[in-house]
């Protein structure tokens, strides 16, 4: 039985030169609107795995193979309603070689990008527009609110 409501399994596609230079594009000249260091490393505590990008991946593409879950797979389940990203533009996330950081692009002006750092796991969310006055705005946005990105 498949539920067709859920998020669907994300492809994993591992990047390639032009990903890894657009990850580095995005944390250097996007605007980073938060950063979390805490909700997935406890999502992946509770069910039982180390705070990892590439444990991290294997939550966003867990699917439990029985008809009736367990109560492990109903806590990952319970967690995967809470944090898988919606509604990424391409359904995949794209994953470094070295297996430390990850890409989900949400809209051609958005993405998220999961890291290895300091022995946990960090999301953050960046924000990118054409128009350089809407850049602006965001930036300040962000620094009159700097809990956003702690």
């Amino acid at each position: 039985m498949i539920n067709e409501v859920a998020p669907q399994p994300l492809i994993v596609i591992q990047a390639d030169a032009t990903a890894a230079t657009l990850i580095e594009e995005i944390k250097s000249s996007w605007v980073r609107f938060s950063s979390n260091d805490e909700i997935f490393s406890t999502a992946l505590s509770a069910i039982g795995l180390d705070s990892s990008v590439s444990n991290l991946v294997m939550f966003f593409n867990y699917r439990s193979q029985n008809f009736f879950p367990t109560e492990a797979e109903m806590t990952i389940g319970e967690w995967q309603a809470l944090l898988l990203p919606s509604s990424p533009i391409d359904g995949s996330i794209h994953l470094l070689k070295d297996g430390q950081t990850a890409l989900v692009r949400l809209h051609k002006n958005a993405a998220t990008i999961y890291t290895n750092e300091d022995g946990k796991l960090r999301e953050s969310l960046y924000f990118h527009y054409d128009n350089e006055e809407s850049n602006q705005r965001m930036e300040e946005f962000v620094r009159k609110r700097p809990e956003l990105t702690q």
